[in-house]
């Protein structure tokens, strides 16, 4: 199993003032684009073995919703803040099971082994 960390990687380096590289979460700010920016690279570092994927962290609806775009990929994940003003399509997520909302201070509801890359941002 590969476990990725982004935290504070878009925070980096001088401001470029493009709004959309990150996104307000409780007070702070998240690197949710950043991760959806890496795929490629993780795509073609892991090729066959990015089957089944989890992704821990804050977005993780737009996370795992672009994850399930890809072709041969299965995608699960683990928001880790409460979910108030969500759309229709992480409800949806959250009501299959695919998304849970999880204190990850705590030990994560999957078996160990369950996945082939594990993706962690902004939870540190």
């Amino acid at each position: 199993m590969t476990c990725l960390l982004f935290n504070g990687f878009c925070m980096t380096g001088e401001p470029s003032g493009d709004i959309e590289v990150v996104s307000k979460v409780e007070g702070g700010v998240s690197c949710t684009l950043e991760v959806q920016r890496a795929f490629p690279i993780l795509k073609k570092a892991y090729g066959d073995s990015m089957h089944k994927v989890l992704h821990v962290g804050p977005d993780t609806c737009l996370v795992v919703s672009k994850l399930l775009k890809e072709e041969d990929t299965e995608a699960w994940g683990v928001e880790p803040y409460e979910l108030d003003d969500t759309d229709a399509s992480c409800r949806s997520l959250v009501r299959k099971g695919i998304v849970r909302v999880a204190d990850i201070k705590f030990s994560l509801p999957y078996r160990p082994k369950s996945f082939s890359v594990v993706i962690v941002s902004d939870a540190l």
